[in-house]
């Protein structure tokens, strides 16, 4: 009966030693998970650099979870766009693992957003129920005034009804379901890349990106109750830049962006600046400008007049 394959104890150390560089906290990709395909590449990239062609990326991964330099995550997929596998380099603790380290592993490139991302800069006291991050795409047609379905935007015809608001539910680990959601680069200029700690760098929308988020995908933010107290502690504290509230209202050039955020700065005694309420003013003269709800998929009670919102 055949054995395990073979595996030279000099391989096997140049390996434990190209992965776990893939964590130093000097490398601007950082990352103490990988999915099984990002593993895979990488055990063949390090084989190759020590100028072997066997074993298969397979086996080696077999002698490094004996070995405990692997450790296999346990996640219950949820689609058929599940990660197959997401494992963790190194002594760690598993339960230490953070959401965004697992959406970032499966998810190369994505950024952390909506809920997470208000989380992650502390600006509700309740726990997130899901996690997000998006996939950016580039629109063909940027500056187009778009539809904005029920729970947030979207570009071009409303989808189905049978939609999932939240986006395409990759899987679920700890009773936390994990979404992804494909999103206009148009409506996210504010991307920062941030180290989570030590051992793993992360995409994420800014802080002054996420509150603008909010306002737009409000179910994939928790609700009114979460929104309000995000947006007070971001204002109150003060932790919010206005003034790059401002900048990212002008890139993404939508009043109905620009009207919500300027009801918020209002009733926080914020003042609006001057970019937002001209883009506000030059709107006003479209056939579009029309009553729309401060949070998509909430009906408020009263409508505030000058910006055509219904509010809670």
């Amino acid at each position: 009966m055949k054995g395990k394959p073979a595996v030279s104890v000099e391989l096997l150390e140049a390996i434990t030693s190209g992965l776990l560089a893939s964590r130093q906290p000097n490398a601007s990709t950082a990352s103490r998970c990988l999915s099984g395909p990002a593993l895979r590449r990488l055990l063949v990239e390090l084989r190759t650099s020590a100028g072997k062609r066997q074993p298969s990326a397979d086996v080696l991964i077999g002698h490094l979870v004996r070995a405990q330099i692997l450790q296999p995550l346990e996640i219950e997929k949820e689609s058929r766009k599940s990660p197959s596998e997401l494992y963790l380099i190194g002594p760690d603790v598993a339960s230490t693992v953070h959401p965004i380290e697992l959406l970032s592993a499966a998810v190369p490139g994505g950024v952390a957003c909506y809920f997470t991302a208000m989380s992650f800069y502390s600006l509700t006291t309740q726990h997130p129920p899901h996690h997000h991050i998006a996939r950016l795409r580039a629109d063909s047609t940027s500056a187009a005034r778009v539809h904005i379905r029920p729970g947030g935007e979207t570009h071009g015809a409303p989808a189905a009804p049978s939609y999932d608001v939240l986006g395409t539910h990759l899987f679920s680990r700890g009773g936390l379901a994990y979404y992804v959601t494909s999103r206009s680069a148009r409506w996210m200029p504010g991307v920062k890349s941030r180290f989570l700690h030590s051992t793993a760098c992360i995409r994420i929308t800014s802080l002054e990106q996420t509150l603008i988020d909010s306002l737009h995908r409000s179910l994939s933010c928790g609700g009114p109750p979460v929104i309000f107290e995000a947006w007070a502690t971001a204002l109150d504290e003060p932790l919010a830049d206005v003034e790059e509230l401002e900048r990212l209202i002008l890139a993404i050039g939508d009043d109905r962006v620009a009207r919500r955020v300027a009801y918020m700065l209002d009733v926080h005694g914020c003042d609006v600046p001057g970019g937002v309420l001209a883009l506000i003013e030059t709107a006003r003269t479209r056939a579009e400008f029309n009553v729309l709800p401060l949070f998509p998929g909430y009906d408020g009670g009263s409508v505030d007049q000058h910006l055509q919102l219904r509010v809670p």
